[in-house]
C-alpha cells in the first residue's frame, strides 16, 4: 500500500537508514506502522525518540499527500 510508504517517508529524515533496517526487519511498510512499542524496543537500532516519531507522524498526512498527487496528477 503506498500511503504507507508515504507515512514512513515523513517519519524519518532524509538519507536515514533506519526504514531500511524497520523494512528488513518488518519486510513491509504496513507491519512497521502496525509494529508495538515492545516489537520496536526490541530492535537494537531504534532509539525511543525513533518511536515517539513512528507513534506521533498521522497516517491522515500521508492519506492527504495521496489525495493531493492524485488530484494534480
Amino acid at each position: 500500500m503506498v500511503k504507507y510508504w508515504v507515512w514512513l517517508s515523513q517519519v524519518f529524515a532524509y538519507g536515514s537508514e533506519t526504514p531500511r533496517n524497520l523494512l528488513s526487519v518488518f519486510k513491509n511498510t504496513k507491519k512497521i506502522y502496525e509494529a508495538t512499542d515492545e516489537q520496536l524496543r526490541n530492535l537494537d537500532f531504534i532509539k525511543e525518540s525513533d518511536i515517539k516519531s513512528i507513534r506521533c507522524t498521522s497516517l491522515i498526512r500521508a492519506e492527504s499527500i495521496l489525495k493531493d498527487c492524485k488530484e494534480k496528477n
